[in-house]
């Protein structure tokens, strides 16, 4: 079974130029209306790094919890402490973007390289 690991972070990743042509971009968009309300999404892992890079209304408290491809609950972590949700390993993940406090939208960017 492959490793799964989960960091949260502010750091930006540097990535050398020869790559730039092996990374895959994808943005997800949503909108939350109260703290009753969430959205989902499913980021597939093929043995390569997965970045999730979000970004939501200052004023918000919105969080992002990681289940993992059987159901279990991987991380619930605030945005305002890293906007960064990184993934290794393989597997299915969701990801349920919800409010603690406050409305508006929202958008992760996918990179994998």
């Amino acid at each position: 079974m492959a490793r799964l690991i989960l960091v949260m972070s502010l750091a930006v990743l540097m990535l050398p130029a020869s790559s730039l042509a092996q990374v895959e971009l994808e943005e997800i968009n949503g909108y939350l209306c109260d703290r009753s309300d969430e959205e989902s999404f499913t980021v597939y892992c093929d043995q390569r790094n997965v970045d999730i890079e979000f970004s939501w209304p200052e004023d918000a408290d919105f969080w992002v919890r990681v289940v993992g491809m059987y159901g279990e609950v991987l991380g619930d972590f605030p945005l305002s402490e890293g906007e960064v949700v990184s993934l290794s390993g393989g597997g299915r993940f969701t990801l349920v973007v919800h409010s603690e406090r406050g409305q508006g939208a929202w958008s992760a960017v996918v990179q994998s390289y």
